[in-house]
C-alpha cells in the first residue's frame, strides 16, 4: 500500500469486544468506513485474539475490502494473514516493538503505524504511516495537552513524506483543518464508537471528506 493508497478515515475501535461496540464497527461498516482499528488493552492475549477473528469476520462479511489493523498484536495480525484476510495492519505504541522488529514478524504487505505525540518521535523507522494526536481536545483524554493545526502541519511535512493521520477531538465540522495543514487522512473514536447512530455519523464524516478533499484536489 502506498502513501496515497491509504485510507481517509480511520475508525478506532476502542474496547470493539464489549456488548454492541461491535454493532458499532459493523454500522461503520456498511456506512462505507475504508479503515477499522481493533483495540481493547483490557483483554489478554487469548480473549484478544478470540474477539478480533470474531469481528474481523463480522466486517469482511460487509465488505472485503476493508483495511483491518490490529492495535499492538503482532500474534493477531499473523492469525489474520494465515485466514487469508486481505488488508491488514497492526499499530504500535511509541513504547512497543519497533517497526522494524514487527515487520519481520507479520505477513508481507502488512501496513504498520505508529503513534507519535511531538516531532521528536518523528523517527521513520520503517513505519508506513503516523497517528499524531491530540490535535483538539478530546473526550477519551480529558486535560490532555493538544497540538493544534499548526504543529500538525510541521509533522504532515516530515522529511521522509510518511503519511500523517490526525486524532483528538475531530469532528466533521473541523475535518477540514487537518486535511488544510497536511494530514493524509483522520482517526476517530467517540466520534463514532460513542454516536447513537454510528453508520449516519460515519456517513457524515465521510461526506466531510469529500467535500474537502475534492476542494483542496481543485485548488492545486
Amino acid at each position: 500500500m502506498t502513501a496515497r493508497s491509504i485510507p481517509r478515515l480511520l475508525l478506532i475501535g476502542d474496547r470493539f469486544s464489549e456488548a454492541g461496540r461491535a454493532e458499532a464497527l459493523c454500522g461503520a461498516a456498511r456506512a462505507g468506513v475504508p479503515w477499522i482499528q481493533l483495540r481493547d488493552h483490557s483483554l489478554s492475549n487469548t480473549e484478544f485474539e478470540r474477539a478480533a477473528l470474531d469481528v474481523a469476520d463480522r466486517i469482511r462479511k460487509i465488505s472485503e475490502d476493508i483495511l483491518i489493523s490490529v492495535n499492538s498484536r503482532i500474534g493477531v495480525v499473523t492469525l489474520l494473514g494465515a485466514r487469508n484476510h486481505r488488508s491488514i495492519g497492526i499499530h504500535l505504541g511509541w513504547r512497543g516493538p519497533s517497526p522494524k522488529q514487527a515487520r519481520s514478524m507479520i505477513p508481507e504487505g502488512t501496513l504498520i503505524g505508529v503513534s507519535v505525540h511531538s516531532l521528536e518521535q518523528l523517527t521513520g523507522d520503517e513505519t508506513d504511516y503516523y497517528i499524531w494526536s491530540p490535535v483538539f481536545p478530546t473526550s477519551s483524554k480529558p486535560g490532555a495537552a493538544v497540538t493544534g493545526t499548526t504543529e500538525l502541519g510541521e509533522a504532515s511535512k516530515n522529511p521522509k513524506h510518511i503519511p500523517v493521520i490526525a486524532l483528538g477531538g475531530i469532528i466533521p465540522e473541523n475535518a477540514a483543518d487537518c486535511f488544510k495543514f497536511g494530514a493524509r487522512g483522520i482517526a476517530v473514536l467517540s466520534g463514532i464508537m460513542e454516536a447513537a447512530d454510528p453508520e449516519s455519523r460515519t456517513m457524515a464524516y465521510l461526506e466531510a471528506i469529500k467535500n474537502i478533499t475534492h476542494h483542496l484536489s481543485n485548488s492545486v
